[in-house]
């Protein structure tokens, strides 16, 4: 008779090594070997942390009792279901896009005099005026760059291209890690907590932040506004390295940096951090990117005129940078849809 498969909800059993780090704000990090570390609440924490390999009903029965809850099975059931997902529970898949990930108390104490720079008026108004003198150098030098751009893919016929792709790629990596230490900044400053930042499969920067304790729009905005203020700052150093000592280096800081900025940084929808900077500013909800929902068209005919007009011309740049590009030299264009389809690839990973 063959024996009866099992789940790993049969009888729940928080896999071997999973630690447990309290954060301020009733919030824990979890994480453990090999498995992506998350920021919870106490009450989800409490109960993977009683999977002990005790049946279901068992488990729910003793949470209630311990806690003076009043959870069914069913309810149990969800909590665990997401945590068997991530490969919390004995009998779970092991998955983590994470590669590398580290404590970074070392070096935020390191940074942490530009942490005082959020929260201040004059700070945004500056970082206005910078992102505004990027958009001039932009439309300024931009045929120099694609110019530039372009002489290093024809350097050789197989090297140029692969250079090219992989130095784009590279570059937009180390731009993301200045953006994530940019949200790390702004949450140290309003007494927030990171205990978590590391590298994605796909290389590609991320951080794990204690956003609950951020309780007041003020503060909130401030933590969107920290990876704007370190891309803004970053986008007009980068031009300005790239005019006073043109080279490799600086152009694969500066392009990815462009293009981000250019197409995504300032957009008022989807998640990006000024959709949701607006969102707590002025109440905007973001607006739905195409096919990304049903009722995208809706949500465009009830949004601000102001919001729509700023995504149409977010948009219309956009396609003008790609027109532009393929006009000048349609060599980049193609070596750009290479990128995006490898970049798709490796963010399956």
């Amino acid at each position: 008779m063959a024996p009866e498969s099992t789940t790993p909800l049969d009888n729940p059993l928080v896999r071997e090594g999973v630690e447990y780090r309290i954060l301020k704000g009733g919030a824990v990090h979890i994480s453990g070997p090999g498995l992506d570390a998350f920021i919870i609440d106490d009450g989800t924490a409490a109960v993977l942390e009683m999977c002990n390999g005790r049946s279901l009903s068992d488990l729910c029965g003793e949470i209630n009792n311990r806690y003076d809850w009043g959870l069914g099975d069913d309810d149990v059931r969800d909590i665990l279901t997401r945590w068997i997902t991530y490969g919390y529970l004995e009998g779970s898949e092991v998955k983590s896009r994470r590669m590398v990930k580290f404590d970074p108390a070392g070096l935020l104490r390191f940074v942490r005099p530009l942490q005082y720079l959020y929260g201040r008026r004059l700070i945004g108004i500056i970082a206005l005026l910078l992102a505004a003198a990027g958009f001039v150098l932009t439309f300024a030098r931009g045929a120099d760059l694609i110019v530039a751009l372009g002489d290093l893919a024809r350097f050789h016929l197989i090297l140029g291209p692969v250079v090219v792709i992989l130095g784009y790629y590279l570059g937009y990596s180390v731009t993301a890690f200045f953006h994530e230490l940019g949200h790390a900044l702004a949450i140290r400053r309003f007494d927030g907590e990171v205990p978590e930042i590391g590298i994605q499969r796909n290389f590609n920067f991320y951080v794990l932040s204690n956003r609950d304790i951020l309780l007041t729009p003020e503060d909130r905005i401030w933590y969107y506004a920290g990876g704007l203020l370190s891309d803004t700052v970053w986008w007009v150093g980068a031009w300005i390295w790239w005019i006073l000592a043109p080279g490799p280096v600086p152009l694969f800081l500066l392009l990815p940096q462009t293009v981000y900025f250019l197409v995504y940084a300032w957009a008022p929808s989807g998640a990006s951090d000024m959709a949701m900077v607006l969102r707590e500013a002025v109440s905007w909800k973001p607006l739905t990117r195409f096919r990304k929902a049903p009722d995208w068209l809706e949500r465009w005919r009830t949004a601000p005129f102001i919001q729509v007009a700023l995504e149409i011309v977010r948009l219309g740049m956009a396609l003008f940078l790609l027109v532009f590009t393929a006009l000048a030299d349609w060599l980049l264009l193609v070596l750009y849809v290479i990128y995006r389809i490898a970049r798709k690839g490796l963010n399956r990973l």
